[in-house]
């Protein structure tokens, strides 16, 4: 498992798609980590906490000037 800090969500673990598996409750449990899923070497999921991805979208809705719904990218 590799495992980065990003200046925006913090600290990032990649784990693969089999090792995720195995893991998943405890990955589910972890609110210090988002993660990147990967499959032959190549990302195919993101799980990153809900705060972030809210703070994702209130970028986007500053960035469009536009007032959404937060339900609708769910």
């Amino acid at each position: 498992m590799l495992e980065i800090e990003d200046s925006k969500l913090g600290r990032i673990k990649f784990i693969n798609v089999t090792e995720c598996r195995t893991h998943i409750s405890k990955i589910m449990s972890d609110t210090t980590c988002n993660y990147i899923i990967t499959k032959n070497n190549t990302p195919i999921r993101v799980i990153i906490n809900y705060d972030v991805f809210q703070s994702i979208q209130e970028g986007e809705k500053a960035k469009s000037g536009k007032a959404s719904d937060s339900k609708a990218l769910l």
